[in-house]
């Protein structure tokens, strides 16, 4: 589970950032010549109180992710499916 710290939170919530681990690779990716498309599934509320005992719930990630399983596939099948029509009209 990759959970971010209150502090990336906080900044997060004044910029909009795609996750730090994404910008390493659409990088190398692009570097070798690769398209990029960068998807994120929101699955939790962060906790962004350095008082809060609340913590990141590891459980409410999965079930989320589970819960919008097929809305996913369905929009990164009609995207590809996009893609490869645009692709053909080029």
């Amino acid at each position: 589970m990759n959970t971010e710290s209150k502090s990336e939170v906080r900044l997060n919530g004044k910029l909009i950032l795609p996750r730090m681990s994404t910008v390493h690779e659409v990088i190398v990716a692009r570097h070798c010549g690769m398209r990029v498309f960068a998807l994120s599934l929101i699955t939790n509320q962060a906790v962004m109180d350095y008082d809060s005992e609340e913590k990141a719930n590891h459980e409410e990630v999965l079930q989320t992710g589970k819960q919008r399983a097929e809305q996913l596939e369905q929009l990164i099948f009609t995207m590809v499916a996009r893609m490869e029509h645009n692709n053909n009209d080029a």
